[in-house]
Protein backbone atom coordinates (compact mmCIF):
# COMPACT_ATOMS: atom_id res chain seq x y z
CA UNK A 1 0.00 0.00 0.00
CA UNK A 2 2.85 2.17 1.22
CA UNK A 3 4.59 1.87 -2.42
CA UNK A 4 1.53 2.61 -4.01
CA UNK A 5 1.13 6.05 -2.33
CA UNK A 6 4.43 6.76 -2.87
CA UNK A 7 4.41 6.12 -6.85
CA UNK A 8 0.98 8.41 -6.55
CA UNK A 9 3.42 11.15 -5.23
CA UNK A 10 5.60 10.75 -7.13
CA UNK A 11 3.96 10.77 -10.38
CA UNK A 12 1.87 13.95 -9.34
CA UNK A 13 4.89 16.03 -8.48
CA UNK A 14 6.56 15.17 -11.74
CA UNK A 15 2.90 16.35 -13.62
CA UNK A 16 2.97 19.82 -11.73
CA UNK A 17 6.64 20.20 -12.88
CA UNK A 18 5.98 19.29 -16.38
CA UNK A 19 2.75 21.71 -16.46
CA UNK A 20 4.89 24.40 -14.85
CA UNK A 21 7.62 24.29 -17.50
CA UNK A 22 4.49 24.55 -19.86
CA UNK A 23 3.51 27.41 -18.17
CA UNK A 24 6.16 28.73 -18.43
CA UNK A 25 6.94 28.18 -22.14
CA UNK A 26 3.47 29.23 -23.54
CA UNK A 27 4.38 32.55 -21.28
CA UNK A 28 7.22 33.53 -22.65
CA UNK A 29 6.26 32.69 -26.14
CA UNK A 30 2.89 35.14 -25.28
CA UNK A 31 4.71 37.90 -23.97
CA UNK A 32 8.67 38.03 -25.91
CA UNK A 33 9.55 41.83 -25.95
CA UNK A 34 11.25 42.99 -28.68
CA UNK A 35 11.14 40.07 -31.19
CA UNK A 36 8.21 41.32 -33.32
CA UNK A 37 9.41 45.04 -35.39
CA UNK A 38 5.28 46.36 -35.36
CA UNK A 39 2.61 45.06 -34.09
CA UNK A 40 0.03 42.93 -35.30
CA UNK A 41 -2.53 45.45 -37.29
CA UNK A 42 0.27 47.21 -39.22
CA UNK A 43 1.26 43.48 -39.78
CA UNK A 44 -2.04 43.20 -41.64
CA UNK A 45 -2.73 46.27 -43.45
CA UNK A 46 0.43 48.32 -44.84
CA UNK A 47 -1.44 50.97 -45.02
CA UNK A 48 -2.11 51.54 -41.42
CA UNK A 49 -0.56 54.20 -39.06
CA UNK A 50 1.78 52.50 -37.12
CA UNK A 51 4.45 54.82 -35.37
CA UNK A 52 7.85 55.67 -36.97
CA UNK A 53 10.59 53.02 -35.91
CA UNK A 54 12.68 56.29 -34.37
CA UNK A 55 9.46 57.42 -32.63
CA UNK A 56 8.98 56.45 -28.80
CA UNK A 57 6.18 58.40 -28.15
CA UNK A 58 3.49 56.08 -28.10
CA UNK A 59 4.07 52.21 -26.56
CA UNK A 60 3.72 48.90 -28.87
CA UNK A 61 0.20 48.08 -29.10
CA UNK A 62 -0.02 44.50 -27.45
CA UNK A 63 0.33 41.57 -30.26
CA UNK A 64 -3.05 40.03 -30.96
CA UNK A 65 -3.18 36.62 -32.38
CA UNK A 66 -4.49 36.71 -36.35
CA UNK A 67 -6.81 34.17 -37.84
CA UNK A 68 -5.29 32.14 -40.56
CA UNK A 69 -5.81 33.56 -43.61
CA UNK A 70 -8.05 32.03 -46.21
CA UNK A 71 -6.52 30.82 -49.49
CA UNK A 72 -8.50 32.17 -52.35
CA UNK A 73 -9.73 29.28 -54.35
CA UNK A 74 -9.15 29.95 -58.43
CA UNK A 75 -11.11 27.97 -60.71
CA UNK A 76 -10.39 28.18 -64.66
CA UNK A 77 -13.60 29.54 -66.74
CA UNK A 78 -13.87 25.82 -68.11
CA UNK A 79 -13.81 24.40 -64.63
CA UNK A 80 -16.71 26.26 -63.90
CA UNK A 81 -18.46 25.35 -66.97
CA UNK A 82 -17.79 21.73 -65.81
CA UNK A 83 -18.78 21.78 -62.41
CA UNK A 84 -21.81 23.58 -62.75
CA UNK A 85 -21.50 26.89 -60.74
CA UNK A 86 -23.65 30.13 -62.40
CA UNK A 87 -23.99 33.90 -61.42
CA UNK A 88 -27.05 35.71 -60.93
CA UNK A 89 -28.01 38.61 -59.56
CA UNK A 90 -29.45 38.89 -55.94
CA UNK A 91 -33.00 39.02 -55.65
CA UNK A 92 -35.35 38.38 -52.93
CA UNK A 93 -38.17 35.79 -53.82
CA UNK A 94 -40.60 32.75 -51.84
CA UNK A 95 -38.74 29.66 -51.75
CA UNK A 96 -40.51 26.68 -52.87
CA UNK A 97 -41.65 23.55 -50.46
CA UNK A 98 -41.80 21.34 -53.20
CA UNK A 99 -39.15 18.64 -53.95
CA UNK A 100 -40.12 16.73 -57.52
CA UNK A 101 -38.27 13.41 -57.49
CA UNK A 102 -38.17 10.54 -59.27
CA UNK A 103 -37.86 6.86 -56.99
CA UNK A 104 -38.65 3.40 -56.40
CA UNK A 105 -42.00 2.73 -54.48
CA UNK A 106 -41.50 -0.84 -52.42
CA UNK A 107 -43.54 -2.83 -49.81
CA UNK A 108 -42.02 -3.25 -46.34
CA UNK A 109 -42.19 -7.07 -46.19
CA UNK A 110 -41.80 -7.01 -42.20
CA UNK A 111 -44.90 -6.08 -42.50
CA UNK A 112 -46.80 -8.37 -45.04
CA UNK A 113 -48.61 -11.42 -44.17
CA UNK A 114 -49.53 -14.31 -45.94
CA UNK A 115 -53.08 -16.05 -45.85
CA UNK A 116 -53.08 -19.65 -46.42
CA UNK A 117 -56.20 -21.78 -45.70
CA UNK A 118 -55.80 -26.05 -44.85
CA UNK A 119 -59.39 -26.50 -46.02
CA UNK A 120 -60.70 -26.71 -49.85
CA UNK A 121 -63.39 -23.68 -50.36
CA UNK A 122 -64.54 -20.98 -52.07
CA UNK A 123 -64.31 -17.12 -50.88
CA UNK A 124 -68.41 -15.87 -50.55
CA UNK A 125 -67.84 -12.17 -49.56
CA UNK A 126 -64.33 -10.24 -49.71
CA UNK A 127 -64.32 -7.10 -46.95
CA UNK A 128 -60.83 -6.39 -48.54
CA UNK A 129 -61.25 -5.71 -51.97
CA UNK A 130 -58.02 -3.63 -53.37
CA UNK A 131 -54.33 -4.25 -53.05
CA UNK A 132 -52.63 -2.42 -50.54
CA UNK A 133 -55.86 -1.39 -48.85
CA UNK A 134 -54.39 -1.06 -44.74
CA UNK A 135 -56.07 -4.01 -42.70
CA UNK A 136 -56.35 -3.80 -39.20
CA UNK A 137 -55.41 -6.85 -37.00
CA UNK A 138 -58.52 -8.82 -36.07
CA UNK A 139 -60.32 -7.62 -39.31
CA UNK A 140 -61.99 -9.94 -41.10
CA UNK A 141 -60.63 -10.46 -44.75
CA UNK A 142 -63.08 -12.59 -46.69
CA UNK A 143 -65.68 -15.16 -45.94
CA UNK A 144 -65.24 -18.92 -47.34
CA UNK A 145 -67.80 -21.71 -47.91
CA UNK A 146 -65.77 -25.20 -47.87
CA UNK A 147 -68.25 -28.28 -47.99
CA UNK A 148 -65.31 -30.21 -45.91
CA UNK A 149 -65.74 -27.95 -43.13
CA UNK A 150 -69.28 -27.75 -43.13
CA UNK A 151 -69.24 -31.56 -42.72
CA UNK A 152 -66.72 -31.71 -40.18
CA UNK A 153 -69.11 -29.04 -38.12
CA UNK A 154 -72.27 -31.18 -38.21
CA UNK A 155 -70.35 -34.25 -37.58
CA UNK A 156 -68.44 -32.43 -34.40
CA UNK A 157 -72.40 -31.10 -33.42
CA UNK A 158 -73.43 -34.57 -33.85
Amino acid sequence: MKTYRTAFGVALVVNLALLGALGGVWWRTRHAGGAEPTSAASAVSPSSTAPAAGSSASPRAPATPTATPLAPVQLTPQRLQQIGVTFGPVREQAISTHVRTTGNVAIDERRVSSVQLRFAGWIQQVFVNSTFQRVRQGQPLFTIYSPELVTTEREYLL
